[in-house]
């Protein structure tokens, strides 16, 4: 079960670290 849960946080660490990625780029702008 453990491995579903994986799968299903999976998208969503990926949209946080997108979002973080975004945030540390506007910081350098």
């Amino acid at each position: 079960e453990s491995e579903g849960i994986e799968l299903a946080k999976a998208p969503v660490v990926k949209e946080e670290k997108q979002k973080q990625d975004a945030d540390h780029t506007g910081h350098k702008h």
